[in-house]
């Protein structure tokens, strides 16, 4: 009974950066991450290239054009 809301708000914390949501997600926005073509999340997703951190926790991800993995079609 304990564990409910924190485990509720860490399956929130962890899909809503991650892009797995059932609306969509296209990361976060920070300066310089988007100076670079690219986008915040908690880890990249197959098909992302990691570039940098955008802060202590999230890390900086470009989308692969070319050489993508084939399973990064499905995300």
């Amino acid at each position: 009974m304990r564990l409910q809301l924190p485990g509720l708000l860490l399956f929130l914390v962890i899909s809503v950066p991650a892009g797995n949501c059932m609306i969509g997600n296209n990361g976060v926005e920070f300066r310089p991450c988007t100076a670079l073509q690219g986008s915040c999340f908690f880890g990249c997703k197959p098909g992302w290239l990691w570039v940098g951190f955008c802060n202590n926790s999230m890390s900086c991800c470009k989308k692969l054009k070319l050489f993508a993995p084939p399973q990064s079609k499905g995300v």
